[in-house]
């Protein structure tokens, strides 16, 4: 059953990878300028297959993935001011689907940590399905939080589990402001209901236009057992309220 769930899911995605922006509407200050801000689930009944904040055509890689750019076109200039509370985001970041969640064997994640020289993160977690009216994973209600997308798999089992966070607000940066700066081999956290810390350590980091997103790599079932970031990347465009490009971090656990 899990298997077919799991199909069911990634079948829903690979028509979009996240739901919505992956900031608010108004344009926020550049990053450039900015500090890093400290910022802060059980085993899927289908994993989705691809990442977009934005409700795209099929989200099956089409081409080649684009490098990671070395410059990004932010939402207005100026040096960027901590994020204050929590905005409700307009539109979500993640898979899309109708699938529901089902009961999971291990426990949710709780909070998600990332301590290296360049980037801090301690975030609270939010347990996300689908956006509304949409086929794509939601995303955080609070620009200081990240998301778990909860039909998909709970970190620490095998499989593809996504979390996905914000990258500006209306007011400056979001969780994931500076989620670019991370590296291979760093080390990022997942603290569960219980109290428990799983590692992941990163493996690759990639930016992808919606319509090349890899959705099996990302959502997919797999044997061993991964964690996926998702951000937005790329030039952001004032009349769709989108950025066009996602970035993914993908990390694999620590034994």
């Amino acid at each position: 059953m899990q298997n077919i769930r799991h199909s069911a899911i990634l079948l829903l995605l690979s028509l979009a990878i996240l739901a919505g922006g992956c900031g608010q509407s108004s344009p926020t200050p550049s990053r450039a300028n900015s500090k890093p801000t400290t910022v802060a689930q059980n085993e899927p009944a289908d994993a989705p297959t691809a990442v977009s904040d934005e409700p795209t055509a099929t989200i099956a890689p089409t081409q080649a993935p684009t490098a990671i750019p070395t410059e990004r076109v932010k939402r207005g200039g100026g040096a960027k001011s901590a994020p204050t509370a929590a905005a409700k985001p307009t539109k979500s970041l993640a898979p899309t689907a109708t699938t529901a969640p089902v009961a999971q064997k291990l426990n949710p994640p709780a909070r998600f940590l990332i301590n290296t020289p360049k980037l801090k993160v301690d975030a609270a977690v939010e347990h996300v399905t689908y956006a509304p009216n949409s086929r794509a994973m939601d995303v955080p209600k609070k620009w200081e939080n990240v998301a778990w997308f909860e039909p998909g798999y709970v970190p620490g089992t095998k499989g593809n589990s996504v979390i996905a966070g914000h990258l500006d607000s209306r007011t400056g940066p979001a969780v994931f402001a500076h989620l670019e700066d991370i590296e291979v081999d760093d080390i990022v956290s997942v603290v569960d209901t219980k109290g428990k810390k799983i590692d992941f350590r990163v493996t690759k980091k990639q930016v992808y236009f919606d319509a090349d997103a890899p959705i099996l790599e990302i959502f997919g079932p797999t044997e061993a057992t991964h964690l996926n970031l998702i951000t937005c990347e790329g030039e952001f465009n004032p009349d769709s309220d989108r950025y066009d490009r996602k970035l993914v971090v993908f990390t694999e656990k620590v034994t």
